[in-house]
């Protein structure tokens, strides 16, 4: 499933509907899993926030 799609899908939805909504998608993609999958499952997921830190450090 593709997560933009499933956003853009909610515009009708409010802000918070949709937070919720990715809450809810992640709890269930983390449910059986141990610390060492976290770990990973988590390094592996890019964020803007995480990339805008990082074009910031190299400045």
């Amino acid at each position: 499933m593709n997560k933009k799609l499933t956003i853009e899908n909610n515009n009708d939805n409010s802000m918070v509907a949709q937070l919720r909504a990715i809450r809810d998608k992640i709890s269930l993609e983390i449910m059986h899993m141990n610390k060492t999958q976290l770990k990973s499952y988590f390094k592996s997921k890019t964020s803007l926030f995480s990339q805008e830190i990082k074009k910031r450090s190299k400045k």
